[in-house]
């Protein structure tokens, strides 16, 4: 879960995964992160969901996250058209790629990837480029026209079909996985 924000969607994917999988959970606000570490601990998922205090990005090292009065919406590349909901307060975050932190906690592959990261999902995705060739399915949510076009493109180029489910959010998936939807 990219964007984990307070765990909603990681509570529902470790019921999926039960036991037997792994959810990451990447969240790089501090505040977000802590309400993530207590519901993860609260209900009693430390051994499936890992939670990591960090962006996702097209590089490793750090970005600028650009905080939010709406907590879910704080991002690494703002949404011009959200611009109102910003503040004016940014912090210094640990930024790494996708790719070279599965390769560090020896994760061989990633059968879902859900992004929603207000802005920053092609830099997500930039940075997953390995991992996406195994992904199955993929959620992201997009807020302008041209970052959907922009996401699809992208997603489009390595073998994804990919279908707008709702105003803001797209599902890519392999043609194999094409019973899923």
């Amino acid at each position: 879960m990219v964007g984990a924000f307070v765990g909603y969607y990681v509570l529902i994917a470790s019921k999926m995964v039960g036991s037997k999988g792994k959810v990451l959970a990447f969240e790089p606000e501090p505040r977000n992160f802590a309400i993530l570490l207590k519901n993860i601990r609260d209900n009693k998922l430390t051994d499936v969901v890992i939670p990591l205090r960090l962006a996702l990005s097209d590089k490793d090292g750090y970005e600028l996250l650009t905080l939010s009065s709406q907590p879910p919406m704080h991002s690494i590349v703002p949404i011009p058209h959200l611009s109102h909901a910003y503040k004016d307060s940014k912090i210094i975050v640990k930024a790494r790629r996708l790719d070279s932190l599965l390769e560090e906690l020896h994760l061989r592959r990633v059968d879902l990837l859900k992004i929603d990261v207000g802005g920053a999902e092609l830099k997500v995705l930039k940075g997953a480029e390995k991992t996406l060739s195994d992904v199955k399915l993929c959620l992201v949510e997009v807020h302008t026209k041209l970052l959907e076009k922009e996401v699809r493109d992208f997603l489009e180029e390595r073998g994804f079909y990919v279908k707008k489910v709702s105003d803001i959010h797209l599902v890519a998936y392999r043609s194999s996985e094409r019973k899923v939807l």
